[in-house]
């Protein structure tokens, strides 16, 4: 790597590459450091990002970018501090119940990859008791357990974007000098399309967020639709949880909250009939909280 001559000011891109690339930096670090270098090239959709991830998604109304999707093993500790593997016969459920998204800031994700192998996760109240349902005659709690390096692997992914932004920046020459850049790099920047977030966001799915795990389809009502009918879900109940299904598909960013609690309220609802079902359907308008 290039350094600096005697009475040179350094190069702000350059300094990130350094940051992004040594392991050894907190991640929140990185992270100021590229949001100083969006903001002074006027990068909109790259300020956005960085701030969203230094802050995290919670309470945003935002969909969470698909690489923050983290697989677990659902099981139910026992009050005997047991952990017992929990299966359904319906695997798409249990698909639905074993994915979720992490919405913690870059600095909370950091500390919850140096667990020792698992992050432990709880349900919400109301998708606990849909879970017990499932397994009547037994007492636990189900939690889902996360591997902390897959977590770890959110942060080396976030510092990978940003290293190859980062080189990007090289490529079209704007390096930036002392804590500034030039009319000319900022020109430059406005004009290459190779910066922006979708850009360099090809290789990890959609930055901007996608309310899917690539493996469930959260949402797909056509998946479910027989299985509605067979619990014998009123045809006026199903139509009503198409359409909020369709609102969530085509609503906007901050258009999405109601939605999710008209959702819930549906689930609530018809979870008798529902039975195990109910857990595949809330799994789709509501998240976990991980301690």
């Amino acid at each position: 790597m290039d350094h600096p001559i005697q009475g040179e000011k350094p190069s702000l891109v350059l300094e990130l590459h350094r940051l992004a690339s040594e392991g050894t930096i907190p991640l929140t670090d990185v992270l100021r450091k590229a949001l100083i270098v969006a903001t002074k090239l006027r990068i909109e959709d790259f300020r956005v990002w960085i701030s969203d991830e230094l802050t995290g998604y919670v309470g945003k109304g935002k969909e969470i970018p698909k690489y923050r999707y983290v697989r677990g093993l659902l099981v139910g500790r026992t009050a005997f501090n047991d952990q017992l593997p929990l299966r359904f016969q319906d695997s798409e459920m249990e698909s639905a119940c074993s994915v979720m998204p992490m919405a913690d800031s870059a600095a909370e994700l950091e500390q919850l990859a140096q667990s020792e192998r698992f992050v432990s996760v709880t349900f919400p109240a109301n998708i606990v008791t849909i879970l017990r349902s499932g397994f009547p005659g037994l007492e636990f709690l189900p939690q889902l357990l996360l591997p902390a390096i897959a977590i770890q692997g959110i942060c080396d992914k976030i510092r990978t974007i940003i290293l190859e932004w980062s080189l990007k920046l090289e490529e079209e020459g704007i390096l930036g000098e002392g804590m500034s850049f030039s009319d000319d790099e900022k020109r430059r920047a406005a004009a290459a399309p190779n910066i922006h977030i979708e850009k360099i966001g090809q290789f990890y799915g959609n930055l901007g967020g996608s309310i899917t795990a690539e493996t469930v389809q959260i949402g797909n009502y056509s998946s479910i639709h027989e299985q509605l009918k067979q619990a014998g879900i009123l045809q006026s109940e199903r139509n009503q949880l198409e359409d909020i299904l369709d609102g969530l598909k085509k609503a906007k960013h901050e258009e999405k909250p109601p939605l999710l609690k008209r959702g819930m309220e549906w689930v609530d609802k018809n979870k008798a009939q529902l039975g195990t079902l109910a857990v595949q359907v809330g799994a789709w308008f509501t998240g976990h909280d991980h301690h």
